[in-house]
């Protein structure tokens, strides 16, 4: 995980592709990504850069199953809308990795307050270098229609 901070600045940019390159270590379970999301959320609600693309991108295997407990479906959903402000719109990106099935990430994608732009998708990789392929989607679906 990375702290939010732009591309250029502090080698953020390497910092990432270290964190992405190690993505394959980290499968396995016992993740808490609604307590990830909540968390992730809050802060990018808290450090909101009107001009910057407010984003959060979550890698995680699917599965809610944090051993020392944590939020469950309908406590994420009570918390994003609790920190939504259609003033600073957040964008949500869930990667499933892994063979994960995306139906099971799709609740969290659709508990993102929607508000002013803010938005949840969900994306389904089989390995770390198929992370290109969501970037590559992502920039599509912001492309104008027609």
């Amino acid at each position: 995980m990375q702290p939010v901070s732009q591309l250029g600045v502090d080698d953020q940019r390497a910092k990432l592709a270290f964190s992405l390159g190690s993505l394959g270590t980290r499968l396995g379970g016992d993740t808490g990504p609604y307590d990830t999301v909540a968390a992730a959320y809050e802060a990018v609600v808290r450090d909101y850069h009107p001009t910057a693309d407010n984003l959060i991108a979550l890698f995680t295997d699917g599965v809610n199953d944090d051993p020392a407990g944590g939020l469950d479906m309908a406590g994420l959903q009570k918390r994003l809308a609790q920190l939504g402000s259609p003033d600073r719109p957040v964008t949500v990106l869930l990667v499933g990795m892994g063979g994960v099935d995306a139906t099971t990430l799709k609740p969290v994608a659709e508990a993102v307050p929607t508000e002013g732009g803010g938005a949840g998708a969900v994306f389904a990789i089989e390995k770390p270098e198929d992370v290109a392929d969501v970037h590559v989607t992502r920039l599509l679906r912001r492309l104008p229609s027609g």
